[in-house]
Protein backbone atom coordinates (compact mmCIF):
# COMPACT_ATOMS: atom_id res chain seq x y z
CA UNK A 1 0.00 0.00 0.00
CA UNK A 2 1.09 3.55 -0.89
CA UNK A 3 2.16 5.75 1.67
CA UNK A 4 -0.31 8.72 2.28
CA UNK A 5 0.65 12.23 1.51
CA UNK A 6 -0.43 14.46 3.98
CA UNK A 7 0.03 18.34 3.32
CA UNK A 8 0.07 19.98 6.83
CA UNK A 9 0.03 23.45 5.98
CA UNK A 10 -0.16 25.88 3.59
CA UNK A 11 0.73 29.62 3.10
CA UNK A 12 0.32 32.09 0.27
CA UNK A 13 3.04 34.31 -1.69
CA UNK A 14 2.22 37.82 -1.74
CA UNK A 15 1.90 38.63 -5.77
CA UNK A 16 5.29 40.18 -7.44
CA UNK A 17 7.59 38.87 -4.57
CA UNK A 18 8.30 35.86 -6.30
CA UNK A 19 11.16 36.16 -9.08
CA UNK A 20 10.17 35.44 -12.28
CA UNK A 21 13.27 33.13 -13.37
CA UNK A 22 14.03 31.67 -9.55
CA UNK A 23 17.85 30.85 -9.68
CA UNK A 24 19.59 27.28 -8.89
CA UNK A 25 21.72 27.07 -5.78
CA UNK A 26 25.18 26.76 -6.83
CA UNK A 27 27.50 23.97 -4.54
CA UNK A 28 31.18 23.78 -4.56
CA UNK A 29 32.61 19.97 -4.44
CA UNK A 30 33.88 20.48 -1.50
CA UNK A 31 30.57 21.66 0.11
CA UNK A 32 28.95 18.68 -1.57
CA UNK A 33 31.17 16.19 0.06
CA UNK A 34 30.78 17.95 3.34
CA UNK A 35 26.83 18.18 3.10
CA UNK A 36 27.35 14.17 2.50
CA UNK A 37 29.12 13.48 4.57
CA UNK A 38 27.24 15.13 7.71
CA UNK A 39 24.13 13.37 6.37
CA UNK A 40 25.10 10.37 6.90
CA UNK A 41 26.48 11.27 10.29
CA UNK A 42 22.63 12.27 10.67
CA UNK A 43 21.30 9.33 9.51
CA UNK A 44 22.97 7.21 11.80
CA UNK A 45 21.31 9.06 14.70
CA UNK A 46 18.21 9.96 13.13
CA UNK A 47 14.71 7.55 11.99
CA UNK A 48 14.47 9.68 8.54
CA UNK A 49 16.96 7.43 6.67
CA UNK A 50 14.91 7.94 3.39
CA UNK A 51 15.05 11.72 3.14
CA UNK A 52 18.81 11.29 4.18
CA UNK A 53 19.33 9.20 1.03
CA UNK A 54 17.35 11.26 -1.36
CA UNK A 55 19.06 14.37 -0.44
CA UNK A 56 22.23 12.37 -1.14
CA UNK A 57 20.66 11.45 -4.02
CA UNK A 58 20.04 14.90 -5.26
CA UNK A 59 23.96 16.17 -4.08
CA UNK A 60 25.04 13.48 -6.18
CA UNK A 61 22.87 14.24 -9.33
CA UNK A 62 23.65 18.23 -9.33
CA UNK A 63 27.14 17.03 -8.71
CA UNK A 64 26.91 14.75 -12.00
CA UNK A 65 25.58 17.33 -13.78
CA UNK A 66 28.09 19.59 -13.00
CA UNK A 67 31.06 16.93 -14.30
CA UNK A 68 28.53 16.27 -17.37
CA UNK A 69 29.18 20.44 -18.46
CA UNK A 70 32.78 20.06 -18.14
CA UNK A 71 32.55 16.63 -20.18
CA UNK A 72 31.01 18.79 -22.73
CA UNK A 73 33.13 21.49 -22.93
CA UNK A 74 36.03 19.18 -23.45
CA UNK A 75 34.25 17.70 -26.13
CA UNK A 76 33.96 20.93 -28.07
CA UNK A 77 37.20 21.37 -27.59
CA UNK A 78 38.25 18.33 -29.04
CA UNK A 79 36.04 18.87 -31.61
CA UNK A 80 37.72 21.91 -32.89
CA UNK A 81 40.65 21.01 -32.69
CA UNK A 82 39.92 17.63 -35.27
CA UNK A 83 37.99 20.45 -37.78
CA UNK A 84 41.25 22.46 -38.05
CA UNK A 85 43.10 18.78 -39.06
CA UNK A 86 40.55 17.78 -41.34
CA UNK A 87 41.37 21.28 -43.46
CA UNK A 88 43.62 19.03 -45.84
CA UNK A 89 40.81 17.01 -46.98
CA UNK A 90 38.76 19.93 -48.09
CA UNK A 91 39.00 18.83 -51.71
CA UNK A 92 37.83 15.18 -51.59
CA UNK A 93 34.90 16.26 -49.22
CA UNK A 94 33.93 19.12 -51.62
CA UNK A 95 33.71 16.27 -54.19
CA UNK A 96 31.57 13.55 -52.40
CA UNK A 97 30.30 15.14 -49.71
CA UNK A 98 28.08 17.73 -51.24
CA UNK A 99 24.87 15.59 -50.48
CA UNK A 100 26.60 14.45 -47.23
CA UNK A 101 27.07 18.05 -46.13
CA UNK A 102 23.52 19.87 -47.12
CA UNK A 103 21.97 16.82 -44.95
CA UNK A 104 24.03 17.27 -42.19
CA UNK A 105 23.45 20.95 -42.26
CA UNK A 106 19.76 20.85 -42.80
CA UNK A 107 19.87 18.20 -39.52
CA UNK A 108 22.05 21.16 -37.69
CA UNK A 109 19.80 23.83 -38.21
CA UNK A 110 16.65 21.38 -37.55
CA UNK A 111 18.34 20.48 -34.55
CA UNK A 112 19.29 24.08 -33.46
CA UNK A 113 15.41 25.07 -33.83
CA UNK A 114 14.13 22.12 -31.74
CA UNK A 115 16.95 23.02 -29.54
CA UNK A 116 15.74 26.78 -29.31
CA UNK A 117 11.85 25.93 -29.63
CA UNK A 118 12.41 23.57 -26.22
CA UNK A 119 14.08 26.07 -24.45
CA UNK A 120 11.65 28.59 -25.09
CA UNK A 121 8.58 26.35 -23.92
CA UNK A 122 11.04 25.74 -20.86
CA UNK A 123 11.53 29.27 -20.18
CA UNK A 124 7.48 30.22 -20.37
CA UNK A 125 6.79 27.38 -18.04
CA UNK A 126 9.31 28.22 -15.46
CA UNK A 127 8.50 32.08 -15.58
CA UNK A 128 6.60 33.27 -12.96
CA UNK A 129 4.15 36.20 -13.39
CA UNK A 130 2.74 39.01 -11.30
CA UNK A 131 -0.27 38.17 -12.17
CA UNK A 132 -0.03 34.73 -10.93
CA UNK A 133 -1.43 33.21 -7.45
CA UNK A 134 1.95 31.12 -5.51
CA UNK A 135 1.21 29.15 -2.86
CA UNK A 136 3.39 27.32 -0.64
CA UNK A 137 2.34 23.81 0.61
CA UNK A 138 4.18 21.85 3.41
CA UNK A 139 4.11 17.98 2.24
CA UNK A 140 5.41 14.78 4.04
CA UNK A 141 5.29 11.22 2.58
CA UNK A 142 6.69 8.55 4.81
CA UNK A 143 9.54 10.24 6.34
CA UNK A 144 10.47 12.43 3.45
CA UNK A 145 8.83 16.30 3.75
CA UNK A 146 9.50 19.30 1.27
CA UNK A 147 8.28 22.74 0.43
CA UNK A 148 6.40 22.56 -2.43
CA UNK A 149 5.79 25.84 -4.62
CA UNK A 150 2.39 25.60 -6.71
CA UNK A 151 1.69 28.12 -9.37
CA UNK A 152 -2.10 29.50 -9.79
CA UNK A 153 -2.87 30.67 -13.29
CA UNK A 154 -6.50 32.44 -11.96
CA UNK A 155 -7.62 32.89 -15.51
CA UNK A 156 -6.51 28.82 -16.98
CA UNK A 157 -7.67 27.51 -14.03
CA UNK A 158 -4.49 25.65 -13.46
CA UNK A 159 -2.47 24.24 -10.86
CA UNK A 160 0.83 22.91 -10.77
CA UNK A 161 4.20 22.74 -8.90
CA UNK A 162 6.61 24.99 -9.98
CA UNK A 163 9.61 23.63 -7.97
CA UNK A 164 9.77 22.07 -4.59
CA UNK A 165 12.53 22.01 -1.61
CA UNK A 166 13.33 19.37 0.64
CA UNK A 167 12.80 20.56 4.28
CA UNK A 168 13.89 18.30 6.97
CA UNK A 169 11.54 17.33 9.56
CA UNK A 170 8.12 17.32 9.63
CA UNK A 171 6.66 21.11 9.16
CA UNK A 172 3.75 21.52 11.09
CA UNK A 173 2.87 25.55 10.30
CA UNK A 174 4.00 27.90 7.63
CA UNK A 175 4.48 31.33 7.53
CA UNK A 176 5.65 34.06 4.54
CA UNK A 177 8.07 36.61 5.75
CA UNK A 178 9.62 39.76 3.26
CA UNK A 179 13.02 39.82 5.66
CA UNK A 180 15.18 37.97 7.56
CA UNK A 181 18.55 39.08 9.42
CA UNK A 182 20.90 40.89 6.73
CA UNK A 183 18.80 40.69 4.06
CA UNK A 184 15.51 43.33 2.89
CA UNK A 185 12.45 42.33 -0.03
CA UNK A 186 13.25 38.86 -0.23
CA UNK A 187 10.34 35.87 -0.82
CA UNK A 188 10.93 33.68 1.95
CA UNK A 189 8.84 31.47 4.14
CA UNK A 190 9.70 30.51 7.75
CA UNK A 191 8.70 26.51 8.88
CA UNK A 192 8.16 25.49 12.48
CA UNK A 193 8.34 21.42 12.48
CA UNK A 194 9.26 18.97 15.44
CA UNK A 195 12.75 20.70 15.65
CA UNK A 196 12.92 23.25 18.11
CA UNK A 197 14.21 25.55 15.44
CA UNK A 198 12.38 28.19 13.07
CA UNK A 199 13.83 27.27 9.35
CA UNK A 200 14.02 29.93 6.99
CA UNK A 201 13.60 29.42 3.21
CA UNK A 202 14.51 31.27 0.08
CA UNK A 203 11.75 30.55 -1.85
CA UNK A 204 13.39 31.53 -5.27
CA UNK A 205 16.03 29.17 -4.77
CA UNK A 206 15.78 25.93 -6.92
CA UNK A 207 17.26 22.36 -5.10
CA UNK A 208 18.05 23.98 -2.28
CA UNK A 209 19.37 21.73 0.10
CA UNK A 210 19.89 24.25 3.49
CA UNK A 211 17.71 27.32 4.82
CA UNK A 212 19.26 30.42 4.77
CA UNK A 213 18.85 31.47 7.78
CA UNK A 214 17.64 29.45 11.04
CA UNK A 215 16.28 31.05 14.43
CA UNK A 216 17.00 30.04 17.34
CA UNK A 217 20.49 28.99 16.61
CA UNK A 218 23.67 30.84 18.60
CA UNK A 219 25.68 30.36 15.53
CA UNK A 220 24.80 31.06 11.70
CA UNK A 221 26.80 30.63 8.58
CA UNK A 222 26.40 33.68 6.34
CA UNK A 223 25.56 32.89 2.80
CA UNK A 224 23.93 34.58 0.18
CA UNK A 225 20.50 33.52 -2.24
CA UNK A 226 22.16 31.26 -5.20
CA UNK A 227 26.31 32.55 -4.43
CA UNK A 228 28.58 29.79 -3.01
CA UNK A 229 28.71 29.43 0.57
CA UNK A 230 32.07 29.42 1.85
CA UNK A 231 32.62 25.90 3.30
CA UNK A 232 33.28 26.48 7.26
CA UNK A 233 33.92 22.83 9.17
CA UNK A 234 33.39 25.11 12.19
CA UNK A 235 29.41 25.91 11.20
CA UNK A 236 27.72 23.76 13.87
CA UNK A 237 24.10 23.73 15.00
CA UNK A 238 24.58 25.20 18.33
CA UNK A 239 21.43 26.04 19.88
CA UNK A 240 20.48 29.29 21.24
CA UNK A 241 19.49 29.53 25.24
CA UNK A 242 16.16 31.47 24.28
CA UNK A 243 15.63 28.92 21.30
CA UNK A 244 11.95 27.00 21.96
CA UNK A 245 12.35 23.78 23.71
CA UNK A 246 9.52 21.54 21.92
CA UNK A 247 7.93 21.60 18.35
CA UNK A 248 7.17 24.71 16.86
CA UNK A 249 3.31 24.61 16.50
CA UNK A 250 2.15 28.05 14.69
CA UNK A 251 3.88 30.89 13.38
CA UNK A 252 2.59 34.92 12.42
CA UNK A 253 4.25 37.78 11.16
CA UNK A 254 2.89 40.97 12.09
CA UNK A 255 0.74 42.63 9.71
CA UNK A 256 2.09 46.11 10.91
CA UNK A 257 5.41 45.52 11.71
CA UNK A 258 7.28 43.02 9.18
CA UNK A 259 10.39 42.55 11.62
CA UNK A 260 7.99 41.28 14.37
CA UNK A 261 7.36 36.85 13.64
CA UNK A 262 5.44 35.25 16.71
CA UNK A 263 5.74 31.59 17.41
CA UNK A 264 3.53 29.02 19.27
CA UNK A 265 5.72 26.39 20.53
CA UNK A 266 4.47 22.78 22.19
CA UNK A 267 7.05 23.36 25.32
CA UNK A 268 4.44 25.74 26.58
CA UNK A 269 5.60 28.97 25.58
CA UNK A 270 5.07 31.43 23.09
CA UNK A 271 8.25 34.01 21.68
CA UNK A 272 8.74 37.58 19.81
CA UNK A 273 11.27 37.44 17.41
CA UNK A 274 13.45 40.48 15.59
CA UNK A 275 13.70 39.12 11.69
CA UNK A 276 16.42 42.12 11.95
CA UNK A 277 18.97 40.50 14.14
CA UNK A 278 17.18 37.11 14.63
CA UNK A 279 17.28 37.59 18.11
CA UNK A 280 14.49 36.42 20.64
CA UNK A 281 12.84 39.60 21.91
CA UNK A 282 10.57 37.51 24.51
CA UNK A 283 9.18 34.40 25.71
CA UNK A 284 5.98 34.16 27.15
CA UNK A 285 5.12 31.61 29.84
CA UNK A 286 1.21 32.23 30.34
CA UNK A 287 0.16 28.75 29.75
CA UNK A 288 0.48 25.14 31.32
CA UNK A 289 -0.06 22.78 27.97
CA UNK A 290 1.28 23.29 24.50
CA UNK A 291 0.41 26.09 23.00
CA UNK A 292 -1.10 25.69 19.55
CA UNK A 293 -1.75 29.05 17.98
CA UNK A 294 0.12 32.80 18.15
CA UNK A 295 -1.69 35.33 16.06
CA UNK A 296 -0.84 39.32 16.03
CA UNK A 297 -4.02 41.60 16.16
CA UNK A 298 -4.59 43.29 12.24
CA UNK A 299 -4.52 46.71 13.84
CA UNK A 300 -3.21 46.90 17.17
CA UNK A 301 0.12 46.08 16.77
CA UNK A 302 0.95 45.38 20.19
CA UNK A 303 -1.83 43.31 20.63
CA UNK A 304 -0.71 39.23 20.27
CA UNK A 305 -3.30 36.48 21.18
CA UNK A 306 -2.73 32.58 21.83
CA UNK A 307 -4.37 29.92 22.50
CA UNK A 308 -3.54 26.73 24.37
CA UNK A 309 -4.11 23.22 24.98
CA UNK A 310 -4.62 24.33 28.22
CA UNK A 311 -8.29 25.50 27.11
CA UNK A 312 -7.42 29.32 27.62
CA UNK A 313 -7.19 31.97 25.21
CA UNK A 314 -4.79 34.59 26.04
CA UNK A 315 -4.87 38.67 24.70
CA UNK A 316 -1.26 39.75 25.42
CA UNK A 317 0.24 43.28 25.42
CA UNK A 318 3.66 42.73 23.98
CA UNK A 319 5.26 45.97 25.95
CA UNK A 320 3.84 44.49 29.04
CA UNK A 321 4.62 41.82 30.45
CA UNK A 322 1.13 40.64 32.02
CA UNK A 323 -1.49 39.14 30.36
CA UNK A 324 -4.25 41.49 29.22
CA UNK A 325 -7.26 39.37 28.74
CA UNK A 326 -7.70 35.43 29.65
CA UNK A 327 -11.07 33.09 28.68
CA UNK A 328 -11.23 29.66 29.63
CA UNK A 329 -14.48 28.59 27.89
CA UNK A 330 -13.39 25.34 25.70
CA UNK A 331 -10.59 23.65 23.21
CA UNK A 332 -9.28 25.66 20.78
CA UNK A 333 -8.13 24.62 17.33
CA UNK A 334 -8.19 27.82 15.49
CA UNK A 335 -8.70 31.93 16.09
CA UNK A 336 -9.37 34.72 14.74
CA UNK A 337 -8.64 38.17 15.69
CA UNK A 338 -10.15 40.27 13.01
CA UNK A 339 -13.38 40.94 14.55
CA UNK A 340 -12.00 41.63 17.99
CA UNK A 341 -12.52 44.90 19.81
CA UNK A 342 -9.42 47.62 19.61
CA UNK A 343 -10.14 48.79 22.64
CA UNK A 344 -7.31 49.39 24.88
CA UNK A 345 -6.14 46.99 27.81
CA UNK A 346 -6.69 47.76 31.20
CA UNK A 347 -4.02 48.34 33.18
CA UNK A 348 -4.64 45.26 35.68
CA UNK A 349 -5.25 41.86 33.66
CA UNK A 350 -8.64 41.02 33.65
CA UNK A 351 -9.13 37.88 35.78
CA UNK A 352 -10.23 34.70 34.03
CA UNK A 353 -13.26 34.36 35.87
CA UNK A 354 -14.23 37.55 34.50
CA UNK A 355 -13.44 36.95 31.30
CA UNK A 356 -15.11 33.70 31.20
CA UNK A 357 -18.24 35.33 32.55
CA UNK A 358 -18.07 38.15 30.17
CA UNK A 359 -20.92 38.02 27.03
CA UNK A 360 -19.93 35.41 24.31
CA UNK A 361 -21.03 36.90 20.42
CA UNK A 362 -22.13 33.35 19.60
CA UNK A 363 -21.12 30.21 19.22
CA UNK A 364 -21.77 27.51 16.57
CA UNK A 365 -20.90 23.90 16.13
CA UNK A 366 -19.29 24.15 12.65
CA UNK A 367 -18.18 20.86 12.08
CA UNK A 368 -18.46 17.08 13.07
CA UNK A 369 -14.63 16.92 13.83
CA UNK A 370 -12.02 19.42 15.19
CA UNK A 371 -12.02 22.31 12.93
CA UNK A 372 -8.54 23.38 11.81
CA UNK A 373 -8.81 26.69 10.10
CA UNK A 374 -10.98 29.72 10.05
CA UNK A 375 -10.47 32.26 7.30
CA UNK A 376 -11.29 35.82 5.85
CA UNK A 377 -10.61 38.01 3.24
CA UNK A 378 -10.21 41.92 4.02
CA UNK A 379 -12.73 42.83 1.36
CA UNK A 380 -15.12 40.05 2.61
CA UNK A 381 -15.41 40.53 5.79
CA UNK A 382 -18.84 39.21 6.37
CA UNK A 383 -17.60 35.98 4.62
CA UNK A 384 -16.05 33.40 6.47
CA UNK A 385 -15.08 29.80 5.66
CA UNK A 386 -13.65 26.98 7.52
CA UNK A 387 -12.41 23.31 7.59
CA UNK A 388 -11.64 20.30 9.41
CA UNK A 389 -10.99 16.77 10.07
CA UNK A 390 -14.70 15.88 8.84
CA UNK A 391 -13.17 16.04 5.46
CA UNK A 392 -15.47 19.47 4.57
CA UNK A 393 -14.86 23.10 3.70
CA UNK A 394 -17.77 25.36 5.21
CA UNK A 395 -18.68 29.08 4.14
CA UNK A 396 -20.74 31.01 6.84
CA UNK A 397 -22.73 34.42 6.14
CA UNK A 398 -22.04 36.82 9.10
CA UNK A 399 -24.25 39.05 8.34
CA UNK A 400 -27.11 36.41 9.54
CA UNK A 401 -25.39 36.47 13.00
CA UNK A 402 -28.26 34.98 15.41
CA UNK A 403 -27.37 34.31 18.59
CA UNK A 404 -31.00 32.63 19.31
CA UNK A 405 -29.75 29.77 16.63
CA UNK A 406 -26.04 29.72 18.07
CA UNK A 407 -24.09 31.84 15.10
CA UNK A 408 -23.74 32.70 11.52
CA UNK A 409 -25.78 31.43 9.09
CA UNK A 410 -24.10 28.09 6.96
CA UNK A 411 -24.25 28.81 3.10
CA UNK A 412 -22.33 25.86 1.30
CA UNK A 413 -20.40 22.78 2.85
CA UNK A 414 -18.32 20.87 0.29
CA UNK A 415 -16.06 18.29 0.55
CA UNK A 416 -12.95 18.60 -1.28
CA UNK A 417 -12.23 15.40 -1.96
CA UNK A 418 -8.68 14.94 -0.30
CA UNK A 419 -9.17 13.49 3.30
CA UNK A 420 -9.36 15.57 6.50
CA UNK A 421 -8.32 19.43 6.11
CA UNK A 422 -5.45 20.63 7.86
CA UNK A 423 -4.87 24.28 6.64
CA UNK A 424 -7.16 26.96 4.75
CA UNK A 425 -5.49 30.33 3.66
CA UNK A 426 -7.15 33.05 2.00
CA UNK A 427 -5.32 34.31 -1.36
CA UNK A 428 -5.25 37.75 -2.08
CA UNK A 429 -8.05 37.26 -5.36
CA UNK A 430 -11.21 37.44 -4.24
CA UNK A 431 -13.02 34.38 -3.46
CA UNK A 432 -9.95 32.07 -3.57
CA UNK A 433 -9.07 29.62 -0.81
CA UNK A 434 -6.02 27.14 -0.46
CA UNK A 435 -6.46 23.90 0.87
CA UNK A 436 -4.14 21.49 2.47
CA UNK A 437 -5.43 17.81 3.39
CA UNK A 438 -4.03 14.56 1.04
CA UNK A 439 -3.17 17.12 -1.32
CA UNK A 440 -3.35 20.61 -2.40
CA UNK A 441 -6.59 22.40 -3.19
CA UNK A 442 -7.91 25.11 -4.55
CA UNK A 443 -11.17 26.50 -4.32
CA UNK A 444 -12.67 29.55 -6.25
CA UNK A 445 -15.93 30.31 -4.16
CA UNK A 446 -17.30 32.25 -7.35
CA UNK A 447 -17.98 29.25 -9.10
CA UNK A 448 -20.43 28.16 -6.90
CA UNK A 449 -23.60 29.93 -8.23
CA UNK A 450 -25.22 31.08 -4.73
CA UNK A 451 -21.94 31.78 -3.18
CA UNK A 452 -21.16 34.19 -6.11
CA UNK A 453 -24.41 36.11 -5.66
CA UNK A 454 -24.58 36.34 -2.29
CA UNK A 455 -21.09 37.96 -1.75
CA UNK A 456 -20.95 39.56 -5.43
CA UNK A 457 -17.49 37.41 -6.27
Amino acid sequence: MADRVMVSSVCWVPRGRSAQFPTSCIMEDQEVSELLQQQSEEASKSSSKKEQRKKQQKLLRQQAVAEDEESEAEDSESEMQEDDESDDDGMLEGVFGVFASDGAAALGEGAARLSAADEAEEDEANIILDSDLVLVAASTESDFSSLEVYIHDVQRGSLYVHHDLMCGGFPLCLEWLGMMPGAQNRNLVAVGSFEPLIQIWDLDILDSLEPVYTLGLQQQPQRESGRKRKSKKADRQITSPNAHEGPIMSLCVSPLKQEALASASADETAKVWDLTTGSCLATYKHHTNKVQVALWHPSEASLLATASFDRTIRLLDVRQPDVAVSAEDGSMECLDLRRASAGPPSAAAVSSAKAAAAPRLWRVAAHTAAATSLQQQQELPNLLVSCGLDETARVWDLRQVNTDTQGPVLIHEKDLKVGPLFSCRASEERGIFGFGGSQVVIWDLGDTEHIAKAFNL
